[in-house]
């Protein structure tokens, strides 16, 4: 299986461990962490997703090491680049990415009371998809197939002394079956609305690597333990108010 996610400056250039071996004849792989890394991927919803939401009554948020990126036309997301593996091979000359992932990362999509979350993910090339870890009433499923995806740019990597750098757009995200049946358990949808979201085009993910630096994010899993419990809205407040105020008018009567 191939897994990539983005775009990296090799952790050796900084004195970061990187972990070798062998792979094949000529071939030497490649694990480097990113986490200090300029190393992302933007996923950037289409128009037609944010309407197909909106009309649904759904909508997405960022948890753990993922956040809203402002300025945006479209709603977009950064999910920042953990860990990316390489193989170089020598003779001949060649350099693939194998196996990347935005650990720690996580999108809460709810629709009133309901919601799941997609976590930890990753990119993989081989079946032209992108993975995620999903949570819903507290279980986890690891490694879901959550979109399929098209390259809509030509891979763009290139090794310049010890630094690598990596950038690329994918588009035409659809969710994939297991993920329709998943979102519309989870978020209760009919036949009709999951058959809405079945053929809306998410929209695009850019991976970005380069050699600049950043605060290193947490390469921690995201795990169910870590999603937010939402505070009581105002009509649940205001029936405690009234089950107080009852009970302390009854002590009064019975003194």
């Amino acid at each position: 299986m191939k897994r990539v996610v983005m775009k990296w400056a090799a952790a050796a250039a900084l004195g970061v461990p990187c972990l070798f071996s062998a792979t094949a004849a000529h071939a030497l792989s490649m694990t480097l962490p990113t986490t200090a890394m300029d190393a992302n991927a933007i996923m950037t919803l289409s128009q037609d997703a944010v309407d197909a939401m909106s009309a649904t009554g759904i909508s997405m948020s960022a948890l753990g090491n993922a956040y809203a990126v402002s300025g945006s036309t479209l709603p977009s997301f950064d999910l920042p680049i953990t860990e990316v593996s390489v193989n170089l091979s020598l003779i001949p000359y060649a350099l693939t990415p194998t196996a990347g992932e935005s650990s720690g990362s996580a999108l809460q999509i709810s629709r009133g009371s309901n919601n799941l979350v997609l976590a930890n993910f990753q990119i993989d090339y081989s079946t032209e998809q992108v993975l995620a870890d999903v949570i819903v009433s507290g279980v986890t499923t690891t490694g879901m197939a959550i979109y399929s995806f098209d390259q809509a740019t030509t891979l763009d990597m290139s090794l310049q002394g010890l630094t690598l750098n990596m950038s690329q757009v994918l588009n035409h995200l659809y969710l994939t079956t297991a993920a329709q049946n998943t979102f519309a358990s989870a978020l209760n949808l009919s036949k009709t609305l999951k058959g809405v979201l079945s053929v809306i085009d998410f929209g695009t993910i850019s991976i970005d690597i380069n050699a600049a630096l950043r605060k290193p994010v947490s390469a921690s899993a995201f795990t169910a333990a870590m999603i937010p419990v939402p505070e009581p809205g105002p009509a649940p407040m205001m029936a405690l108010g009234l089950v107080a105020m009852v009970w302390v008018a009854r002590r009064k009567l019975s003194a």
